[in-house]
């Protein structure tokens, strides 16, 4: 019993920031915020090397290299976008997560939990700044 009341409060009191849905969501949408940049950058890396082998092939040059460097870009864009997919969908999750810890179940529909997320409940619940947690689980004292 008092082993069980030790594990309970240390899982507790050590857990927090692990359970924390603020800090979860920051975390999530600089990801998200991140992939979309990197999606962006390589997206015109692309495209500006595929104008430049088509002008060099239309000159007759030989673009075997540039195709090669060309090759290089569209394998980073697809990672990139593989990775900004799963952003996508880790956030996605948060954010059904954050419907159930709040209403106690998951949302019936999507336009169900677009309207609680446009709601101040959930505005509420995306949005907060928490304070920082010690180990033993006060607020505001490291």
């Amino acid at each position: 019993m008092l082993m069980q009341r030790f594990r309970a409060y240390f899982t507790r009191s050590i857990v927090p920031r692990r359970r924390n849905g603020a800090l979860r969501a920051d975390v999530l949408r600089d990801r998200l915020d991140e992939a979309e940049r990197r999606v962006g950058y390589c997206g015109r890396l692309v495209a500006g090397w595929q104008e430049l082998v088509a002008i060099d092939q239309a000159a007759g040059r030989d673009v075997t290299a540039a195709r090669d460097v060309l090759r290089s870009f569209q394998t980073d864009l697809e990672v990139a976008m593989t990775d900004k997919a799963e952003a996508e969908k880790d956030q996605a999750k948060m954010l059904l997560d954050l419907f159930e810890g709040a209403n106690g179940r998951l949302p019936k529909t999507d336009k169900e939990l677009n309207e609680w997320l446009a709601s101040p409940a959930g505005q509420a619940a995306t949005l907060f700044a928490p304070a920082s947690l010690d180990r033993w689980g006060n607020v505001g004292r490291s």
